[in-house]
């Protein structure tokens, strides 16, 4: 005869193994789910790249610009040069293909190659490049912020979204090192490996979207909601460096508060970037004159979709499904 006690007790663990196993299938649904993201969306991107360098040689035949390196020598003699800075970029903006793809080996190549060895402290390095980072995007801001506000309030809206005034002149000359400096923000993705740090798929995904995207739309005057979108990361970013530069001394301690606010308003940047894109798509569809293009539009709304999931998610597996975790684990 069978003890009813252990049968129930049988019962009891099938219960709890089956409530175990279901959490785990329930993960790597989410896993899958994820890496199907990825993986389409670095097929999209490949393929629009490779449709955009064949379209770009017949103009790249027509250049004048030397040397990728030429950029730099016309910034400093030449900074109110636009035809320059444009012709630089329709010749050289898919130099973001090959720097993207050798930042993303040597990013998996560093990770493998710190999996044995101690983390570095790199205190001051890190306290210096987020200073000057900082320092770069709040004059940037300055610069750009200020063009938008005045562009607004001498005419109006419309005329702020559609204009392509941000390509000219010293507001066009910071406009170009925006671009520029998205390059040269890859190295963040290093003081992390360095570190030791955790690296998410979030970090470099938008790493090196974002420099493919600032160099293929400076190609053309046709983005001209990129003004405002530049002075929203100018400042989203004078802030998060500024943060960066203060948490990496080690000296001050920052709220934890501060994280929650920066990643806030990186997804209130995601919105608002939708929403400015959106309304320069439907002036254009109105017939009203707008220096903005369908391939622009396409490129810049995935993107921002993307980040916006990408950095959604983020502030909730950081933020509140961690704090529900630390809730049942004190539970009794």
């Amino acid at each position: 005869m069978k003890n009813p006690h252990i049968h129930n007790v049988n019962t009891t663990i099938v219960c709890c193994t089956t409530v175990k196993e279901l959490k785990i299938v329930k993960r790597l649904d989410k896993l899958k789910n994820l890496r199907w993201f990825r993986h389409t969306t670095c097929l999209l991107l490949l393929k629009f790249a490779s449709r955009e360098i064949t379209y770009t040689i017949p103009i790249v035949n027509k250049m004048d610009t030397k040397s990728p390196l030429s950029i730099f020598r016309h910034l400093s003699q030449d900074h109110y040069d636009d035809d320059v800075r444009m012709r630089w970029f329709q010749q050289y903006w898919w130099l973001s293909i090959p720097i993207c793809t050798i930042y993303v080996i040597l990013v998996f190549q560093g990770r493998n190659f710190m999996k044995a060895r101690s983390p570095f402290s790199l205190r001051l390095p890190l306290t210096l490049w987020s200073s000057c980072l900082a320092l770069f995007s709040i004059c940037g801001s300055l610069v750009i912020a200020t063009y938008v506000i005045k562009t607004w309030i001498q005419h109006d809206f419309y005329t702020t979204v559609c204009s392509d005034g941000m390509y000219d002149g010293y507001t066009g000359f910071w406009f170009c090192l925006f671009a520029l400096s998205k390059a040269f923000e890859l190295l963040d993705t290093f003081f992390i490996i360095l570190r030791k740090q955790k690296l998410i798929f979030l970090h470099w995904y938008h790493h090196i979207l974002t420099l493919f995207y600032c160099w293929y739309a400076f190609t053309h005057r046709d983005n001209s909601p990129g003004g405002i979108s530049c002075a929203i990361n100018f400042i989203v970013h004078a802030i998060m460096y500024s943060y960066y530069a203060v948490r990496a001394t080690g000296k001050i301690k920052v709220p934890k508060g501060v994280n929650i606010f920066i990643t806030s308003i990186q997804i209130v940047q995601m919105v608002v970037n939708l929403w400015i894109h959106a309304k320069a798509y439907k002036y254009l569809s109105e017939g009203r004159p707008c220096a903005y293009n369908l391939r622009i539009f396409y490129l810049t709304m995935a993107m921002y979709a993307s980040y916006l999931v990408l950095f959604a998610n983020f502030f909730y597996q950081a933020y509140f499904s961690s704090r529900q975790s630390e809730k049942s684990k004190k539970a009794p």
